[in-house]
């Protein structure tokens, strides 16, 4: 008898030991640095949607491998290939209305410059064999193609990319001749999650091209660990 009253006793004086236990962390895990450490977690994988939140629009930088286009059928430089028209690309993703002059800068370094009715009127082909990137006017003659397009700039300060190498942002806004000190510099994806940083982050920021030629962004900052995959387009905020 005395026995069990001993075994029961030290069962009981077991429980309340593990009880303590208990509210011991339970008290550890509402420490500041506790709160401090689950509001860092939160902030890094809450997803921002694009075309939901209330964001300040900027000129945008178009990653036109990334775009989603209706293609046609069509033929350039005697080779056969799909293409998309500017007018869709611009009406769909530029904030601005095209109406200065355009300037377009092929991997080779030829240039040429189109009116904006003349550009908006082109047709882009991704896939045509030994020359794409292409953009060309049919109206225009063989002057106006340019073969293997680096890229398109309007005169309002948006452009069209084709980007076939890894690139920094700093290198990028030189290319294109847009502002390097605008407030916000925002990565936007094809699902619309978005990754926004500041002028001096967006000089070391990357649009990335893959092995499989995919297209993503990594920015220096802490929010989803700066990766953004499949870059649509890059927004300058003034």
């Amino acid at each position: 008898m005395k026995k069990r009253i001993g075994l029961i006793g030290l069962l009981l004086v077991a429980v309340m030991l593990f009880m303590c236990a208990c509210a011991g962390a339970q008290d550890n895990d509402t420490t500041a640095t506790g709160d401090e450490n689950g509001k860092e977690q939160q902030e890094q994988h809450e997803k921002g949607d694009a075309s939901k939140d209330d964001l300040t629009k900027g000129n945008r930088i178009v990653v036109c491998q990334n775009a989603e286009l209706a293609m046609e059928d069509a033929t350039v430089s005697d080779v056969k290939a799909t293409a998309a028209s500017v007018q869709e690309l611009a009406d769909k993703y530029f904030n601005d209305t095209i109406a200065g002059e355009v300037t377009l800068v092929g991997t080779d370094g030829y240039q040429a410059t189109m009116a904006a009715k003349d550009f908006l009127a082109a047709k882009i082909s991704l896939d045509a064999e030994g020359i794409a990137p292409v953009v060309w006017n049919e109206d225009l003659g063989g002057k106006s193609q340019v073969k293997t397009t680096d890229y398109a700039v309007t005169a309002e300060g948006e452009a069209i990319i084709f980007p076939a190498e890894t690139i920094t942002g700093e290198a990028l806004l030189d290319k294109l001749g847009l502002p390097r000190d605008a407030a916000t510099y925002r990565f936007v994806a094809t699902d619309d999650f978005y990754l926004e940083c500041s002028a001096e982050e967006m000089r070391t920021a990357e649009l990335r091209v893959g092995l499989d030629d995919t297209i993503n962004g990594a920015l220096p900052i802490k929010k989803a660990g700066g990766k953004i995959n499949d870059v649509l387009y890059i927004e300058i905020v003034k």
